[in-house]
């Protein structure tokens, strides 16, 4: 559904953290999979009653990319 709902952040979270980790390691992500992904995080930005799609930008993919760059010696 399109409408704003309630979301449970850290649920949906580990939901996507497979496919996050697959996009940041240039990994194969199945279509199918990708679709659910892209409909959780559409989830989260229009969530109810606080949007969390900057949550999930600054708080979490932000700090698994940076995590994978001071692995590999890109970031102090």
């Amino acid at each position: 559904s399109l409408k704003p709902r309630v979301v449970d952040f850290d649920e949906t979270w580990n939901k996507l953290l497979t496919t996050i980790n697959a996009v940041v390691m240039l990994e194969y992500v199945e279509r199918a999979m990708w679709n659910d992904h892209f409909s959780d995080i559409y989830a989260l930005c229009v969530a109810y009653p606080e949007l969390l799609g900057e949550r999930l930008c600054a708080e979490r993919v932000l700090g698994r990319i940076q995590q994978e760059c001071r692995l590999h010696g890109l970031l102090v």
